[in-house]
């Protein structure tokens, strides 16, 4: 789910129980099992948290994701008990009570006096105005809802290439997509879309639907603009579904939040995330699914296709498809093995991309609107000062930037030398050298096996404002299947590696 409103849910819950949930065939003591009963209660508190009132006005606020929590909680069904999994299956029925069960939260609808309006791909079931607080004012919006549903189809799986969500055979009425309308303002949410039925001999892939708010009414972008960010983040949700339901979450967001720029361009709802993501906060790992982290970090894959094109995310949802039988790669092995067989490394993109974010204006080609990730430290050199030295310590997936001036006129050069942490663990570093004339040159320095290496560059003044030193902890090591928030479920084997560097005016 791309946002929750209307009051304060921690997501400790839901990171708690992502970490703990395991393979959807796991098995264990039918009658005690505390992960699966923190993914219940997650879902519960999302779904399940506020009775429903037609009029209230949405009011945004920072929250938990519905639909990878529903697609948590299919991954536990079997190791609930029979109390719990018939609860479970209440929150992932349709609206109207066909699928997994009959529906008895919030989004029920309640009532039989139903209709559907259906195109191509796509069919848009709804409560007849009039009849209940589900019930959009006017069919009108039906009509808009589901022109737009046809309209982002037609982005993300015709032109971009998207294997389409997998079909549900009759359920809904025929195989084609199906899109729910309920009054979800009141409980906080936007839309969501949630996995449903396994595909035979796959323990990874599922059919999935979409639960749209009915109007929009009062939300902060108002009723269209609402509409088409929420449709297009959503339904790639429903395309993943049908790649991996159980993909490293973290990723699953970032590229749902990223596709918003793909079909909403002008809209830039998601800009509001990005101080949450590394471009503002390079010190939170890219592979956190926590807060709104993973939100921001969409910037990444924005990055990632700017430089190698728009179909750099579906070449990447390829190497991770989850069908039996395929490579199945974990987000960090995807992203390490897509660039290298681009001719480069997970290290020197990362620390290209880390050092760019000091300068968005520069590295995005709407970057101008984006934050600027924040200095770690700022140093001088002064005719009685010519030698700087710091060092640092680094998480994975994180790096920290440095600001060095000079007050030295005249011809010099600046040595950087760097004592990294050995070249298995990931290190990257980038020299930028700031020019009077506004433009920007970045090294990337070369590191031995031990971490270590040295670059020199051009430190004259006044042609040359400033330098800035990144570093950057850019490890692809984990010990998998940990059952962790991160990467893999992974714990990351290069935490706190450290970083000395030395700063010498010639």
């Amino acid at each position: 789910m791309r946002r929750f409103i209307l009051g304060a849910l921690s997501l400790a819950l839901a990171v708690s129980a992502l970490g703990t949930l395991g393979s959807p065939a796991a098995a264990s003591d039918p009658t005690e099992d505390s992960a699966a009963t923190a993914a219940l209660e997650t879902a519960q508190a999302i779904l399940s948290s506020a009775p429903l009132a037609r009029g209230a006005k949405p009011t945004v606020r920072l929250g938990a994701d519905a639909s990878l929590a529903l697609a948590d909680l299919v991954r536990v069904l079997d190791r609930l008990t029979p109390t719990q999994r018939k609860q479970a299956q209440q929150l992932l029925a349709r609206p109207d009570g066909s699928g997994n069960g009959t529906a008895d939260d919030a989004v029920a609808w309640g009532t039989s006096q139903t209709s559907v309006l259906c195109a191509t791909h796509v069919c848009v079931h709804y409560v007849l105005p009039g009849v209940n607080q589900h019930a959009p004012d006017d069919v009108a919006w039906v009509q808009s809802t589901l022109d737009e549903m046809e309209a982002v189809y037609a982005q993300e799986v015709t032109t971009m290439g998207y294997r389409a969500p997998a079909p549900d055979g009759t359920v809904g009425g025929d195989s084609r997509f199906d899109v729910y309308l309920a009054n979800l303002g009141p409980l906080g949410l936007y839309g969501y879309c949630a996995p449903e039925a396994g595909l035979a001999g796959q323990i990874n892939r599922y059919t999935a639907y979409c639960v749209l708010d009915d109007d929009y009414t009062g939300f902060p972008l108002g009723p269209f603009p609402s509409l088409q960010v929420t449709a297009a983040h959503e339904f790639f949700h429903a395309i993943q579904f049908n790649y991996d339901t159980f993909e490293d979450r973290w990723l699953m967001e970032a590229t749902a939040t990223w596709m918003e720029e793909r079909y909403a361009d002008a809209v830039d709802d998601n800009r509001q995330y990005i101080k949450y993501g590394q471009t503002r906060k390079p010190g939170i790992p890219l592979d956190t699914f926590d807060g709104l982290t993973h939100y921001g970090n969409w910037t990444f894959f924005e990055k990632l296709s700017q430089n190698y094109g728009i179909d750099s995310v579906r070449v990447l949802w390829a190497k991770m498809d989850g069908t039996r039988g395929a490579v199945d790669q974990s987000s960090i092995q995807a992203l390490k093995n897509y660039l290298a067989a681009h001719g480069t490394t997970f290290q020197k993109f990362y620390g290209r991309f880390a050092a760019g974010n000091l300068d968005p204006a520069r590295s995005f080609s709407e970057g101008a609107a984006y934050p600027a990730a924040p200095w770690a430290g700022s140093y001088r050199f002064k005719a009685s000062r010519k030698t700087i030295r710091f060092s640092t310590k680094l998480k994975h997936l994180t790096s920290k930037s440095y600001r060095i001036n000079s007050k030295v006129a005249g011809t010099h050069k600046a040595k950087i030398s760097i004592d990294g942490p050995a070249a298995k663990t990931g290190p990257a570093v980038v020299v930028s050298i700031y020019k009077s004339n506004g433009s920007i040159t970045r090294k990337l320095v070369k590191l031995n096996g031990s971490g270590d290496g040295s670059v020199r560059v051009n430190f004259s003044r006044p042609d040359i404002k400033r330098l800035t030193i990144t570093l950057a902890n850019a490890s692809t090591r984990y010990n998998c299947g940990q059952f962790t928030s991160f990467a893999c479920m992974g714990v990351p084997r290069d935490n706190g590696t450290k970083f000395a560097v030395t700063a010498k005016l010639l």
